[in-house]
């Protein structure tokens, strides 16, 4: 069985059998849709997106799933490229970075806003909730009141 097929396999156990016209072609078109990873990579994105579905997902989920593990496997792209092969700064640019450098700093210490804390939540008790929704004009918060 392939990983495509253990995949599908797992999917009509959780979910049974898709609601379509054709569930045959469904399956078949999903099992193709969701090939070419390697089986880690699928397992692991199948195992994830089963976590967060109530019903079938769509094989773009899936691929989706599996193209955002084997990113995050991925060195981070300035380790790509070695850094030997850099060229040491011109002095013109050394004054730019020194220039910058000053500007961020001005512009750090000139930042003495303090964000407010958030008021407190609003009670959810049984008598805040009828107090809300008797004077509420809204007729379908009222409805089922005497």
């Amino acid at each position: 069985m392939t990983p495509e097929q253990k995949l599908v396999h797992t999917l009509l156990v959780m979910y049974g059998e898709p609601n379509t016209p054709d569930p045959k072609l469904y399956i078949d078109t999903f099992t193709k849709a969701i090939g070419g990873f390697a089986a880690a990579d699928l397992e692991r994105a199948g195992e994830n997106v089963i976590r967060k579905s109530t019903f079938w997902p769509k094989p773009a989920e899936i691929v989706a799933e599996a193209n955002r593990i084997i990113a995050l496997r991925a060195p981070p792209p300035h380790a790509l490229a070695p850094s030997d092969d850099k060229e040491p700064l011109t002095a013109e640019q050394k004054a730019n970075l020194r220039r910058l450098t000053e500007i961020a700093r001005k512009a750090c210490e000139q930042v003495h806003e303090v964000l407010e804390p958030l008021p407190p939540p609003p009670k959810v008790d049984r008598a805040s909730f009828e107090a809300m929704r008797s004077g509420s004009r809204n007729k379908f918060h009222r409805k089922g009141m005497h």
